[in-house]
């Protein structure tokens, strides 16, 4: 497998993965704070609440001079402009707001009696109080009102938003067990104004933004290195195995300790392999059964009969002998050919269960067998190809050797043929064919069903992206055709087809 490109492994990816969350999350998580504190101070009755529990501080000190006969409205005016002034800079930002009637922007104070005698109204914005025009209350502000002349101290009680977020407070002047002569009604303008929110939230998380960003994402960085670090620590265990397994050693397992989900799936596939294994195993013992038996048949089918008949010839010759010699040696000599029937078959059958020479190339070890298989059986053999260059694992080159050599035993027993003709050719870069034709009689009807045909087929099917096809032939007889994939084994020698019939080594 191609070994994939830094950004594309999985330790890279997760850590950018988990670095891109964290500074997505940051940001998101500081717009989300200022929209909380956006609507906290544009929109909420809390706020509301504790402007009403500041007013009541405030109210406390004013006390002194509103209850005072008559009231010193100008001792008032001076501790509402020092309170109010107590912020000496106006805040530059809504940002800055404090929870302070200092802190305000802008609004109206205005002293209410029971007897709604004429009471003093101030105005403040920024840090100057200065005297106002009459304050007329609205419905809601008289209903505040008189909360707060009644005693209440519910705070709750005693604020309001407005429809364009200011508020209004009425809070009472002095304690004691009598209800409070003098409340004071305090309207506060919008503490802040959208668009100008919006424009200071928009610098700030510009300003702070990147700098929470990088230091969430230098620390993502090293977490994401560590957690994928630790990942891969516990993947490899399972790569290793699994590599094993494609190599065909079934018997290596994977240790991933724990209890998590990748020591379940370590669990889970060791037994896969187990299982995978016995598989192999009985597929491996059922096809040696399967060879056997089909050895045995070929046996009783042939050499077997050959060797009846056999003697059966040289039990008449014997019979014949004494008076009549002629018929006799004519006994003999069909004796000798059942041998020498039965000398070819078991040579077969050798050289497909071992072929000549393992040691030699496989280029050598198919010349040997056609030379041989030719002389032997008196039936023709054309070899030829265009492949120029063959590296084949040893693995395939047995497999073709045995489907060769069954192939031509096939045409020696059944096919009647006089000329074999077998090519190997490259189909594109990666495919490879293996043909093989005579011009014998041809398929039958229980074509097949045969055990060496069965034999072909799944050791064919064996090879890499390995096929096998049983047909017709150009010319009457039949044709084995064998594709399969070109993988080359490490160190094999290329080997070229000879035009002239023979196998040769480059």
């Amino acid at each position: 497998m191609r070994r994939p490109r830094p950004w594309h492994r999985l330790p890279w990816r997760l850590t950018a993965m988990i670095a891109g969350a964290t500074v997505l999350a940051a940001v998101v998580l500081q717009v989300i704070l200022l929209a909380l504190l956006g609507y906290y101070l544009g929109r909420s009755d809390s706020f509301a609440v504790t402007i009403a529990e500041e007013l009541r501080n405030v109210a406390g000190g004013l006390e002194s001079a509103l209850l005072a006969d008559p009231p010193d409205h100008g001792a008032v005016e001076r501790q509402l402009a020092a309170l109010v002034s107590s912020e000496t800079d106006t805040p530059s930002s809504p940002l800055h707001f404090e929870l302070r009637v200092t802190g305000v922007r802008s609004g109206a104070v205005a002293v209410f009696t029971r007897d709604r005698a004429k009471a003093p109204t101030f105005a403040f914005e920024g840090g100057r109080v200065q005297a106002s025009s009459a304050l007329v209350p609205t419905p809601a502000e008289e209903e505040l009102l008189a909360r707060a002349l009644a005693g209440t101290v519910d705070t709750a009680r005693l604020s309001r938003r407005r429809p364009d977020g200011g508020i209004v407070v009425a809070v009472p002047v002095g304690s004691g067990p009598t209800s409070p002569k003098v409340a004071l009604l305090v309207r506060i303008d919008p503490p802040i104004e959208a668009a100008g929110y919006l424009s200071a939230a928009v610098q700030l998380v510009a300003s702070t933004g990147v700098v929470i960003a990088l230091l969430a994402g230098l620390s993502a960085l090293g977490v994401g290195a560590l957690t994928s670090r630790w990942l891969m620590s516990r993947l490899a265990p399972l790569t290793a195995a699994a590599d094993a397994w494609t190599h065909g050693a079934l018997d290596v397992s994977s240790t991933v300790s724990g209890h998590d989900e990748l020591a379940g799936l370590s669990h889970q596939l060791n037994r896969m392999a187990a299982e995978l294994r016995m598989q192999v195993q009985s597929r491996q013992q059922l096809a040696a059964l399967e060879e056997r038996h089909r050895l045995a048949r070929d046996l009783h089918d042939t050499v077997k009969q050959h060797l009846f008949a056999t003697a059966m010839q040289l039990g008449a010759a014997r019979a014949l002998l004494p008076g009549e010699p002629v018929r006799a040696a004519h006994c003999v000599e069909q004796a000798s050919s059942l041998v020498q029937q039965s000398q070819n078959e078991l040579m077969a059958t050798l050289h497909m269960l071992r072929p000549s020479f393992p040691d030699a190339p496989w280029a050598e070890q198919l010349r040997v067998l056609l030379e041989e298989w030719s002389r032997r059986e008196g039936i023709s053999v054309d070899a030829g190809g265009d492949v120029q260059e063959l590296p084949l694992p040893t693995e395939v080159t047995q497999e073709l050797m045995c489907i060769v050599s069954e192939a031509l035993s096939n045409v020696a027993r059944h096919s009647g043929a006089r000329r074999v003709t077998l090519a190997l050719r490259a189909r594109g870069t990666r495919l490879c064919e293996l043909a093989i034709e005579d011009n014998g009689r041809g398929l039958s009807g229980a074509v097949g069903a045969g055990m060496g045909l069965r034999s072909m087929r799944e050791r064919a099917e064996r090879l890499p992206g390995g096929s096998f096809t049983l047909s017709s032939g150009a010319h009457g007889g039949v044709r084995i055709q064998v594709l399969f994939e070109i993988r080359a084994e490490a160190g094999q020698q290329p080997q070229t087809l000879s035009p002239h019939g023979l196998w040769k080594q480059s």
